[in-house]
């Protein structure tokens, strides 16, 4: 009488093993789209514009260490009404009010600079 033993194959990849990949690509494409982003900002051509300053924006950000952050926001319309929202440092933050008019300097998405029009 034979016997035959049956030997189970292992599975491919177990759950675990997919999700530390799947883990892996998605950081690896965060890490790309961001480093695409950020050479297509730097190598953008800056563009200035004539801005009037109508709103600004802070939010705090709480990290896992109980460490805050704050992000400051301008949101800028230009003559013909389109609105450009900027995130902007803490200095140039509080030196600008709402209803500021001035020349916005760009790249991109990245903020560069704004001059008041004194009137």
């Amino acid at each position: 009488m034979e016997s035959y033993m049956l030997l189970e194959e292992p599975p491919m990849f177990s759950f675990f093993q997919f999700f530390i990949l799947l883990t892996f690509f998605i950081m690896l494409g965060i890490f790309i789209y961001r480093l695409i982003n950020v050479s297509l900002n730097m190598n953008a051509t800056p563009t200035t514009i004539t801005v009037t300053l109508i709103g600004k924006d802070q939010s705090v950000r709480r990290t896992q260490n109980n460490f805050t952050s704050s992000i400051f926001t301008f949101i800028f319309e230009d003559d013909k009404g389109e609105r450009l929202s900027f995130d902007v440092g803490k200095k140039d933050y509080h030196q600008f009010v709402e209803g500021d008019k001035g020349q916005l300097t760009y790249q991109r998405k990245m903020f560069k600079s704004f001059e008041r029009i004194k009137e």
